[in-house]
């Protein structure tokens, strides 16, 4: 289990302006205030393979605590994955027919999408690229902090709803929420 993880926030700025000075004196914030707090010693029980969802409000410390937690893991950041200047389909290792799954499962299966370089795509479409560029094995530990999802996985796991799921999941795959149940 790694150590505990403690992320601090002085309240007021180390360079000081005009600017800052007066939204001090605005609100009375004096120079004692405490420090912002995200997270004291806290201890997350996560091994590789475990999948970790964490919610909350708006600037709650979601994001600040999945890069804390990553990097003692030594998991990789999805949006830190570099981007080549080739086709997608030519990006991804492997056979072609699992290349073009991968693209398809995370939402990039349409042909003209395929013959694009990732920066020829939207923001959603490159954040769903990163995706499918850490599935196919170029990053064995990855989280993906996004603003509806922060999520560590040392492994993959197709889960639904998802933007990779797929339902019923393959033989050896964990499903987790399980998909609604029809009646």
């Amino acid at each position: 289990m790694p150590d505990p993880i403690t992320i601090r926030h002085p309240a007021r700025p180390a360079r000081r302006s005009l600017a800052t000075a007066r939204v001090c004196d605005l609100f009375g914030l004096s120079d004692t205030e405490p420090d912002h707090v995200v997270a004291d010693n806290l201890t997350l029980d996560v091994r590789p393979g475990d999948v970790v969802l964490f919610t909350g409000p708006s600037g709650s410390g979601k994001s600040s605590v999945l890069r804390a937690l990553g990097r003692r893991l030594g998991a990789v950041d999805i949006n830190a994955l570099p981007l080549p200047d080739v086709p997608l389909v030519d990006a991804l290792p492997g056979p072609i027919d699992g290349r073009l799954a991968t693209l398809a499962g995370c939402g990039l299966g349409e042909a003209r999408l395929l013959l694009r370089t990732p920066a020829e795509l939207s923001d959603g479409q490159r954040h769903r690229f990163r995706l499918a560029l850490a599935l196919s094995g170029l990053a064995s530990r990855f989280y993906w902090p996004t603003s509806s999802r922060r999520c560590w996985t040392g492994r993959w796991r197709r889960c639904w709803p998802s933007p990779c799921g797929s339902w019923p999941p393959a033989p050896g795959w964990a499903c987790w929420p399980p998909p609604p149940t029809t009646t």
